[in-house]
């Protein structure tokens, strides 16, 4: 089972208990909002931030699907769910 099965399950649980709750919420934000700055793809992704750079240089993850440049700053934004589909199951 992936990260975000797992994740899915755990939402799907709290739904069921507390359909109100904010920790819900805070999840079905972080769903909607694929693309993501390093720092928050590092801990949704639960990874080094070199990591990233790394998978980056390597040509593991591919730019404009996987990530993309920030205007014409060296500062990058990450597509989490997709790259968590090329990391498979946790």
């Amino acid at each position: 089972m992936n990260i975000k099965d797992h994740a899915d399950k755990l939402a799907q649980a709290l739904q069921v208990m507390a359909p109100d709750a904010p920790e819900l919420q805070a999840y079905r934000d972080a769903c909607a909002t694929p693309w993501a700055k390093a720092s928050d793809a590092c801990n949704r992704l639960l990874v080094a931030p070199r990591t990233l750079v790394r998978w980056r240089q390597d040509g593991k993850i591919a730019e404009g699907i996987h990530w993309q440049r920030l205007g014409l700053s060296r500062h990058c934004v990450y597509n989490v769910p997709e790259i968590a589909k090329l990391m498979g199951p946790a």
